[in-house]
């Protein structure tokens, strides 16, 4: 099983600690299960003497469960920009390497075509794309 943060830093969990990690949660699961069914039937004396049931904070309950609701929505936002960041450096990154065949004086008529300072006759170069003006069909 990997589990992994950030998209350079992977690590694998042994069967092992997988296993001990599923029993620990089963046991803590167990044990709050337990300890909410006898906080939730306990009597106790109120202030006037009177044994009076435990009445459970369902409000609190619920802001609670709100409030780890929104923790994952925001973590799931914040994996989701991690992986559009990615995609985007990855684009660019395949850019720059189809661009990388280009000499220095190539991309500065590339510059000046999209600025229009070759003449009015540039800014058309330009919006039809540098490569499709330039490319030439071997025959």
């Amino acid at each position: 099983m990997s589990a992994g943060g950030d998209s350079g830093s992977e690590y694998k969990l042994s069967k092992w600690a997988v296993l001990f990690f599923a029993a620990l949660m089963l046991g803590t699961g167990t044990c709050n299960t337990i300890a909410t069914k006898f906080q939730d039937t306990i009597e106790s004396a109120g202030s006037n003497g009177q044994k009076k049931a435990f009445n459970h904070p369902g409000f609190q309950t619920l802001t609670m469960f709100m409030g780890e609701v929104l923790c994952l929505l925001a973590y799931y936002t914040m994996e989701f920009y991690k992986k559009y960041k990615a995609r985007k450096a990855e684009q660019a990154q395949r850019a720059s390497k189809s661009m990388g065949s280009l000499n220095s004086d190539d991309q500065l008529d590339i510059d000046r075509l999209e600025r229009g300072a070759l003449g009015p006759a540039s800014s058309t170069v330009a919006k039809k794309g540098y490569d499709e003006i330039t490319s030439v069909p071997v025959k």
